[in-house]
This record gives structure tokens, C-alpha cells and sequence, in this order.
């Protein structure tokens, strides 16, 4: 490979609980009302978490904590350029969902959804859809496992 290549990194994080996703509604004019994740590119000397948590922050409104990379992506682009994706789980640890109020540049609104109700939903793009049920067994796995310490924690 020669001449300058370069490489996109971008966040996309699944906040899920009792059976419902955390989904914004994009404010972009190419997919504007649409609905996706809350997702986007790192800038520049952020690390992964600090990307999920400031693209979360801005398009649904949510503080996030508990972060963890359950799988990537990596999609060469064209000669010169490549993109790689992180999805992440998280849980809430503050903020409250963006309201129509609040929309800005970054998205209109947030809201959760039952998973049952996706297929139903104006979406962006249903590239994420597929990786739903592996955040699904993560955050539960991730659950039980907190438990397990937290009971052994106790018996000490």
C-alpha cells in the first residue's frame, strides 16, 4: 500500500434494558427523523469509551457508565480510506433522554423502544439490528456475573 491511508474509527452503543433500546432520532438532513443508535466518529485522541460516552451524551441526552466492547467491525472503504466500528454496551449513570426541545444539530429527540417494536420504527439503517441479540447476552452475562461477585462480596 502506498500513499496515505486512512482509517475512520466510530462508536455505536446499545443501552438496553427490561426488553427496550435507547434510540435517537437523527437531526441530519440525509436520514432527518429517522431513527438509529446513538453512534458516531472519535475524534481525534479519544479512546473508545470516551467516544461512546460524549456521542451518547449528545444525541440521547444520557450519562453512561459500565461500558463494554462486545464486538468490531472493520470495513475497507476504498483504497485510501477504511472505517472500523465499536459496539459497545452501557448502562445509565445520569442525564435524562433528549426531548423534541432539545434538538440540535446532533438529534432531535431519544426515547426507548420495546425491541419487539424495532421492526416497526423509521430507521436510519438497520445495519445494527443484527448485533442486538449478542448485546442482548452481553448486558445479561454482564448482569449475572455482578451479581455472582456482589453475593460473594456479601458472604465474606
Amino acid at each position: 500500500m502506498d500513499g496515505n491511508h486512512t482509517a475512520c474509527f466510530i462508536v455505536m452503543v446499545y443501552i438496553i434494558k427490561n426488553d427496550k433500546l435507547v434510540v435517537i432520532q437523527e437531526s441530519k438532513s440525509s436520514c432527518r427523523g429517522k431513527w438509529y443508535l446513538p453512534a458516531g466518529r472519535m475524534k481525534l485522541g479519544e479512546d473508545v469509551f470516551e467516544g461512546a460516552k460524549r456521542e451518547t451524551l449528545e444525541e440521547a441526552g444520557l450519562e453512561i457508565e459500565n461500558l463494554k466492547i462486545f464486538d468490531t467491525e472493520f470495513h475497507p472503504y476504498s483504497n485510501s480510506f477504511d472505517w472500523v466500528r465499536f459496539h459497545l454496551t452501557a448502562t445509565i449513570s445520569g442525564g435524562s433522554l433528549k426531548t423534541l426541545k432539545q434538538k440540535d444539530k446532533e438529534s432531535m429527540q431519544a426515547k426507548w423502544i420495546k425491541l419487539s417494536k424495532l421492526k416497526d420504527c423509521d430507521l436510519r439503517c438497520t445495519d445494527f439490528v443484527p448485533f442486538i441479540k449478542n448485546a442482548q447476552e452481553f448486558t445479561l452475562k454482564d448482569k449475572i456475573f455482578a451479581e455472582h461477585l456482589e453475593n460473594e462480596k456479601q458472604k465474606k
